[in-house]
């Protein structure tokens, strides 16, 4: 016999996916995430977060508080050709770009081939990175849903418009969305 909070948890997942899809139906666009910038910190020889998933026109901010200076240099996943280089960041400095397609890539250190992250830039509201918005992103939304940083079901993947709550504004935005994949 299921708990009354597991049933809860189910008519609220399920309340919510079929809202999600109905959204995603009807003919009004859910309104465009708006861009953020997000930091990375150069710390202790490496890149804190080391993986980050934004959205087309977010930019990322990186700070170098390491004694050393950075220079960044972005791979393309898809075939390994160079992406850009950046500016040599020095110590106590940033340097900051934006993303506007979307796109895999892996990053070093130029001088320190081992400092490595990973970015992808993809659709709001490809909460799970497989590059579609889809049943599966509303799933984990839908898990995540009410919930804030330090909560045991935060994903702040499914946080999608970054108000640091996944609430049924998220939702919307991944109704939106819905359907929608890379070329």
């Amino acid at each position: 016999m299921a708990s009354k909070t597991s049933t809860y948890r189910h008519q609220a997942i399920i309340m919510i996916l079929v809202f999600t899809l109905a959204l995603s139906m009807s003919s009004t666009r859910a309104q465009k995430v708006s861009a953020s910038t997000v930091p990375v910190v150069l710390s202790n020889f490496a890149f804190v977060p080391q993986n980050l998933t934004i959205y087309q026109g977010d930019t990322i901010l990186w700070n170098n508080t390491d004694p050393v200076i950075y220079t960044l240099w972005f791979v393309r996943v898809s075939d390994g050709s160079t992406y850009m280089i950046s500016e040599p960041i020095l110590p106590t400095e940033t340097w900051a770009t934006g993303f506007s397609e979307l796109i895999e890539l892996q990053y070093f250190d130029f001088n320190r081939l081992w400092i490595t992250g990973w970015i992808l830039v993809t659709i709001p509201g490809d909460i799970n990175g497989d590059k579609k918005v889809n049943i599966l992103d509303a799933i984990m939304l839908a898990n995540a849903f009410a919930s804030r940083p330090g909560d045991l079901n935060w994903n702040p993947d499914a946080d999608i418009n970054g108000d640091n709550v996944v609430n049924i504004l998220d939702a919307i935005l991944l109704a939106g969305h819905f359907g929608e994949s890379w070329p």
